[in-house]
């Protein structure tokens, strides 16, 4: 009878590199645990340094995509912590998405670059819609036109403010019926 001769494998060998619960790499053929990424074997942990990807790819969390540069996520994503944007980028919804609040429900947008402005940029509709007041604690401020230029009544809709700034008989905010654009002191048709 012959004889089959073998040995058991043991798996790969090395001291682990870093901290206890560091992920690990291969740090130029030796182990290095990465500062910052942890796991106790369930969680991973991620502090410093940032998850990123290559210039032109996204990153997908639960199999979302939305084209290049950009961090895709299908299903809920729980922030407990701040979103800091760099310049000249955004937080995109495509389709129909939402935030939701817990805790008190406060929901607030801080605005300390370059002239400090908060923009809310509406879709095709040009409506912003809020489903609930809006409190101001200085001012509110209406769309500037001159009797010319002022958008169509009836694709504005009813109740939509304006103020014109060559009204006859001075400037004047204004409100649309739907029809026509009219005064607010006495309802008369802008001219």
């Amino acid at each position: 009878m012959p004889r089959i001769f073998g040995s058991a494998s043991t798996g790969g060998g090395g001291t682990p590199g870093g901290s206890a619960t560091q992920v690990q790499y291969n740090n130029a053929g030796a182990f290095g645990g990465v500062t910052g990424a942890t796991t106790n074997g369930t969680f991973l942990t991620l502090t410093t340094p940032v998850l990123g990807v290559a210039t032109g790819t996204s990153l997908a969390l639960g199999g979302a995509t939305i084209g290049s540069n950009a961090l895709a996520v299908t299903g809920t994503a729980n922030i407990s912590g701040n979103i800091n944007l760099g310049a000249a980028n955004w937080i995109a919804s495509f389709g129909r998405g939402g935030i939701q609040l817990a805790g008190d429900g406060v929901f607030e947008i801080f605005s300390t670059g370059y002239a400090s402005n908060v923009r809310i940029t509406a879709g095709a509709s040009n409506l912003a819609t809020f489903n609930g007041g809006v409190a101001a604690t200085t001012f509110l401020k209406s769309g500037s036109y001159t009797v010319a230029t002022v958008p169509s009544a009836s694709s504005s809709g009813a109740g939509a403010h304006i103020y014109v700034s060559d009204e006859t008989g001075g400037e004047t905010p204004a409100f649309s019926d739907a029809t026509n654009w009219r005064r607010y002191a006495d309802r008369a048709i802008i001219s």
